[in-house]
Parts: C-alpha cells; structure tokens; sequence
C-alpha cells in the first residue's frame, strides 16, 4: 500500500497497559478499566492536542477555558502525576496584609474594657505609633 492511500475512518486508536486502556490519538477517548473479564466505561474525556512553545508555554484550548473559567491571569496548578502532568484551576484566596497603623486600629477598636484598652494603647505605643492619632472607639470606661 502507497504511503498517500487514504486510511478507513475508524474509532480512537487504542494502546493496552495493564489495567487500562488509553487512547493513542482520539478527539473522544473513553477511559476504561479491565477487571477480570469485565470491561467498565468510567468516563469520556474529550483531547485537545496543543504544541509546547518556549519555555514549556502551551495554550489551553478556548472550549475548555471556558468550561473551567480560565481567564488571563488565572492561576493554575500543574501536578505530577504517574501517567502524565495534570493542569488545573488553582484557587486562590485573597489575604489582606496589615499596615502597623491598620494592626493598632484592630488592638485599639477590639478592647473590651479599661485595662483591656490600656494594654492596647501600651502595645500601640511600643510599636512606635500614637494611639490619640489612631481612628478608634475608646471602649466604656476607658
């Protein structure tokens, strides 16, 4: 047979390792396992082939950013895993770092009595700020 000749359309090209059958190159490819005589269909999962560039930068396909809500920006997490690298959507929860100035305001406005804001308004002090100068709610008799 010529090397042109057109190839019959057929199904995924399929590669047998041990208890799994994975495909070779497939737009669909259905995971499946072996179990004695008994074959089951865990899942399809639709390949979307992307070319590494540079540095390892590849392009995740549009379909799929969309499905997972990848945007510029987004942070993803690769993990190594036996068979492959696996990427996903990372999350990311935000934090506030806290000024001196925003940490005096917490002790001040969180005193519960009158030694309870003394303390505060010593520990302000130690941290080389002013307490008078701070906004805040002085506690019931303090």
């Amino acid at each position: 047979m010529a090397a042109s000749a057109a190839r019959p359309a057929r199904g995924p090209e399929l590669d047998v390792d041990r208890d799994r059958i994975r495909c070779r190159i497939a737009s669909e490819c259905p995971i499946v396992r072996i179990s004695g005589a008994q074959a089951e269909v865990s899942h399809v999962a639709t390949l979307e082939p992307a070319r590494i560039g540079k540095r390892g930068a590849f392009v995740i396909p549009a379909r799929l950013r969309k499905r997972f809500g990848i945007r510029e920006g987004s942070i993803v997490i690769a993990e190594e895993r036996e068979d492959g690298i696996l990427v996903r959507p990372a999350v990311v929860m935000p934090f506030e770092r806290y000024t001196p100035e925003r940490r005096a305001e917490f002790l001040l406005n969180n005193a519960v009595g009158a030694d309870d804001y003394a303390q505060a308004v010593e520990e302000v002090r130690r941290m080389g700020l002013d307490p008078d100068k701070m906004d805040h709610v002085k506690p019931p008799g303090a």
